[in-house]
């Protein structure tokens, strides 16, 4: 579930699974742009972005996502699955 999802304010939105959106954020400041609920102008994206900074802050990167997950995680799924999808698996494994 995401913040956006849960229909409350960002500040009672407590995430439990973070990524790393630092490398595409360029491509959501563009997305954000065309989503017609936004207002063309820039505070509107600086609004969105700012929220993934914080989150970024929170999750030791530059920019994060922020989800809440309806089951528990685990460090280790079906053959390393969740591992590898958390981005946290090497090819030596």
């Amino acid at each position: 579930m995401s913040e956006n999802a849960i229909g409350t304010q960002t500040n009672q939105f407590c995430p439990d699974l973070y990524v790393d959106i630092s490398r595409v954020i360029e491509a959501k400041k563009a997305l954000v742009r065309c989503h017609r609920s936004q207002s063309p102008n820039e505070r509107a994206v600086e609004r969105v972005i700012s929220r993934n900074r914080f989150r970024g802050v929170l999750a030791g990167c530059q920019y994060a996502e922020g989800f809440k997950t309806l089951y528990p995680l685990t460090a280790n799924g079906p053959r390393g699955r969740a591992r590898l999808l958390l981005g946290l698996a090497t090819t030596r494994e």
